[in-house]
């Protein structure tokens, strides 16, 4: 996701065993700040779902 959206995700598994089969996104920051890589990575995904 970082060099496709250019947004980084932690694995879930990184937080404890029920967060295995997850990813992880820090959102704290504004509202306002959280928009635009959320709209790149449903471009991102999006178009990987697209390409199966």
């Amino acid at each position: 996701m970082l060099t496709k959206a250019c947004v980084w995700l932690d694995k879930g598994q990184k937080f404890g065993i029920e967060g295995h089969g997850f990813m992880r996104v820090d959102l704290s920051c504004p509202r306002a700040t959280v928009g635009e890589p959320i709209w790149r990575i449903t471009c991102r995904m999006r178009r990987r779902l697209q390409a199966r």
